[in-house]
């Protein structure tokens, strides 16, 4: 791992091995500088008022910039989420990224991992060829659900 501690950068929250299911997901920016990885651990915690299995959810997001990136690190939002830790500025995000959700996933004993085919074809095949599942999760405006469809559609006609 290119960070020291793989769980250790879970400790705010509940103990993920505990876990129903876990999952990852990732998405690269579009000018392939910036990526972001989403973990989510699903726990049950009982039944609902109706008798059917009730769940809690708790993320760990992590974004990934590319130390030779153009963009200017000292202007906002990027300085305040390096200096929050919110921001790993690293040598190369791809390799970075692929070394982290590897240990991570394994640490955690987690299979799947939802990836943009877009820009991140490659990554996705070496997952696999890893031993995970990966998962195809095309972000196009097809693919979102109704709800963000709608409220894009409001935005693009300024309503």
């Amino acid at each position: 791992m290119s960070r020291s501690g793989t769980l250790a950068r879970f400790s705010e929250l509940s103990d993920w091995r505990q876990a129903e299911a876990i999952t990852c997901a990732i998405d690269a920016g579009g000018l392939c500088d910036l990526m972001a990885v989403a973990y989510v651990a699903k726990f049950d915690i009982g039944e609902d008022e109706q008798g059917k299995t009730a769940y809690r959810y708790e993320v760990k997001v992590e974004c990934y910039m590319d130390a030779g990136t153009e963009r200017d690190l000292n202007l906002e939002p990027w300085y305040s989420w390096k200096f929050n830790g919110d921001l790993h500025v690293v040598p190369s995000v791809y390799g970075t990224v692929r070394e982290d959700v590897t240990e991570t996933m394994y640490e955690l004993g987690a299979r799947q991992i939802g990836f943009d085919p877009w820009n991140m074809q490659q990554m996705g095949e070496t997952f696999d060829a890893d031993g995970f599942e990966a998962i195809k999760i095309p972000q196009n405006r097809y693919n979102h659900h109704a709800p963000l469809t709608l409220l894009l559609d409001l935005v693009r006609t300024r309503r």
